[in-house]
């Protein structure tokens, strides 16, 4: 965790592997996880199944997904996906780092 920060919100542009490194490198607390948003519902689904594959685990277990009435992750996921408005509308409790990968986002700083 980062001293001082209680949520740190990061906008990067970048590969999947980002919020992998970020979960993995000790930033981020045990019980806290990595929100990564997305700007549609099948591009969350798609990246999560994605890392959740190269992870060897399965989706809603370290990785997970939120996107509109539909949720597939456990007390367990430490790497979030989810769409825009998910991440609008609601706050993810335990989240250390929310990450807007900026695929033509409609979000603005």
């Amino acid at each position: 965790m980062i001293p001082g920060f209680k949520t740190l919100t990061l906008t990067l542009i970048g590969p999947l592997q980002v919020p992998q490194f970020l979960a993995d490198c000790g930033i981020v607390g045990k019980g806290q996880r990595v929100a990564i948003s997305q700007p549609r519902r099948v591009g969350a689904i798609a990246a999560c199944e994605r890392v959740a594959n190269e992870r060897g685990g399965k989706v809603g277990d370290e990785v997970g997904y939120a996107i509109r009435f539909e949720s597939n992750t456990c007390k367990d996921t430490r790497i979030k996906y989810m769409t825009d408005g998910v991440l609008l509308q609601v706050h993810v409790p335990g989240t250390q780092l929310l990450i807007n990968v900026n695929h033509n986002s409609n979000l603005q700083p």
